[in-house]
């Protein structure tokens, strides 16, 4: 994934998660690729994993996902929050944590369509 995110000209500078979700924080200053990035990171990481773990050829990502800016002063604390999730995730679930963030952010949205 870091070569990828290199290949347009990004920097991974975190990456982590659990087994029904990762984080990945990434530098990258060409913003109208972002979704040419995720999209490539999604495709070939899946090529990647059905090449090295045959086991798991039905694996494939969730078609969409959810992406947030912030200001550099907050690297470092969300680098801390994705090296912990097992730790974070013991108090409560990712959809509930998730659904939180939604709400304390005054973000927007319909449940049907959250979690898919």
């Amino acid at each position: 994934m870091g070569g990828i995110i290199r290949n347009f000209k990004g920097s991974l500078l975190e990456i982590g998660g659990m087994p029904d979700h990762m984080h990945l924080l990434i530098n990258i200053r060409n913003l109208d690729k972002y979704s040419s990035l995720l999209r490539d990171v999604k495709a070939h990481s899946t090529i990647w994993i059905h090449k090295n773990f045959p086991s798991l050829k039905e694996f494939e990502w969730q078609e969409g996902f959810a992406s947030y800016s912030l200001h550099y002063s907050f690297v470092d604390s969300v680098r801390s929050y994705i090296k912990n999730q097992e730790k974070q995730h013991q108090t409560m679930t990712f959809e509930e944590e998730y659904l939180k963030f939604l709400d304390v952010q005054c973000i927007e949205y319909d449940k049907r369509f959250v979690f898919g």
